[in-house]
């Protein structure tokens, strides 16, 4: 697979068209039944948030009139959601009541799609909202002590820097979230072990993937070198016999332990091909660009069951690769980061 916008053209069509199937007047359905939007769990930040990047992504490649209108209907939930102390609402029914909860991790994505769109200036009422949003909640940046909320952070002050060279606060901000990601880097960091935490959970490409970023707008020669250590210890834990096979979310892989092969989630080779294309564009080294590629091919049967994780009918994507096969349902998260995943490799594209 050397080129996704020529060879997988009809199924990304086909995928966008899920991804807007299971999206209502309110947002993007958090679950399926099957390919069924399953209304009775609701809308997650975490999905709106992703839905507002996928949508923006969407029409910055492929010129789509309608897609900022379906980015609108993302935006406006998490407008909707924001708290009064700047963080945001983390789950609301389908009658749009908020569920009480925060997540950090939630406030990061929020944060990084605000960004982007800010970024890609779409249409005026998005990006004036997007602003807005982003100035009521930035004074949040500091508080953040999760390294995945910190890492999501980082994607966002990555576009708004671009956007806005000459503004010092967002390098301020982005150097301050990567020095304390080096800091829990330095503190937990071992020869046979160098890693952020003690363990692998979820998300975990996430972390050198910040670190790529920071390095990509501020030039500091440490954040590249953590992040080259640390995506190439988790390379090796992430293969098994060189297949791409992220560690499962049935009992993740803690230090001194034994890794989980299953459930294999879609979101984690959405931000493998995402890290190792940010390692790609920090290094220019060609191996880091096809192991995108090989990440991608995940979705396409290049993983250890040799099942393709899309619904050729639906053109959904299927919610985890588990020891008998495919969980059959077809939820928000999974669709999202298949097409995260393939914009990201267009644009890759359109850059070469």
């Amino acid at each position: 697979m050397k080129n996704v916008s020529d060879i997988n053209k009809k199924t990304l069509a086909n995928s966008f068209g899920f991804f807007k199937r299971i999206t209502s007047q309110s947002g993007i359905i958090q679950h399926t039944k099957f390919g069924v939007p399953d209304r009775k769990n609701g809308y997650s930040l975490d999905d709106n948030a992703r839905a507002l990047l996928v949508a923006i992504g969407w029409f910055r490649l492929f010129g789509d009139k309608k897609a900022p209108d379906l980015a609108s209907v993302y935006l406006a939930w998490l407008y909707h959601a924001r708290t009064e102390k700047g963080f945001f609402h983390n789950f609301s029914n389908f009658e749009n009541s908020f569920k009480e909860g925060f997540s950090e991790d939630g406030f990061g994505r929020a944060f990084w799609a605000l960004g982007y769109v800010f970024y890609a200036q779409p249409r005026s009422d998005l990006t004036q909202t997007s602003k807005n949003l982003i100035d009521e909640i930035k004074h949040n940046l500091e508080t953040l002590r999760w390294p995945r909320a910190m890492a999501y952070s980082i994607l966002g002050l990555y576009h708004l820097a671009r956007k806005e060279a000459d503004e010092p606060y967002w390098k301020k901000e982005m150097k301050d979230l990567a020095d304390k990601l080096v800091g829990l880097y330095e503190k937990n960091s071992e020869p046979d072990w160098p890693w952020f935490e003690d363990q692998f959970t979820y998300s975990n490409h996430l972390l050198p993937l910040s670190l790529f970023k920071a390095y990509l707008t501020l030039g500091e020669e440490h954040y590249l070198k953590i992040a080259l250590e640390s995506l190439e210890f988790l390379e090796k834990s992430s293969r098994l016999e060189g297949i791409p096979s992220p560690v499962g979310s049935e009992g993740w892989f803690k230090k001194g332990g034994k890794r989980a092969t299953y459930d294999q989630q879609p979101i984690e080779a959405s931000e493998a091909c995402l890290a190792f294309i940010a390692a790609y564009q920090a290094t220019n080294k060609a191996s880091f660009e096809q192991a995108a590629y090989e990440w991608f091919a995940w979705y396409h049967g290049n993983n250890i069951k040799g099942l393709s994780l899309l619904d050729p009918e639906t053109g959904g994507c299927f919610d985890a690769l588990n020891e008998k096969g495919l969980n059959q349902n077809e939820g928000a998260e999974s669709i999202i980061a298949y097409l995260m995943a393939a914009l990201a490799l267009v644009d890759l594209e359109r850059e070469d």
